[in-house]
């Protein structure tokens, strides 16, 4: 979920983060503390144009921050590659 936040939408996101809270505390998890400071945070910015990042950075673990700045950086060298005109190869006659 964490690498399709931009695709999903905030409301579905802060709907997933609202259960898990609601899970972690009724299970008396040691991180419900922590969710519920996230849930609060993102319901801040849902709006934001970096929302997704932001619920990245505060629930996202280590590798999944790696692999999220990974695509990201290759999606940024696609971006400035420019297309090259294509060439058509004929068969010798």
């Amino acid at each position: 979920m964490l690498t399709r936040v931009k695709v999903i939408g905030s409301y579905n996101v802060l709907s997933t983060l609202e259960q898990l809270v609601e899970v972690a505390q009724h299970h008396g998890h040691k991180n419900a503390a922590y969710w519920q400071k996230a849930l609060e945070e993102c319901r801040t910015h849902e709006e934001s144009d970096g929302f997704a990042d932001l619920f990245k950075s505060l629930c996202g673990s280590a590798e999944v921050k790696k692999n999220s700045a990974a695509v990201q950086g290759w999606m940024k060298g696609c971006m400035l590659e420019q297309p090259g005109p294509q060439r058509q190869t004929q068969a010798p006659s």
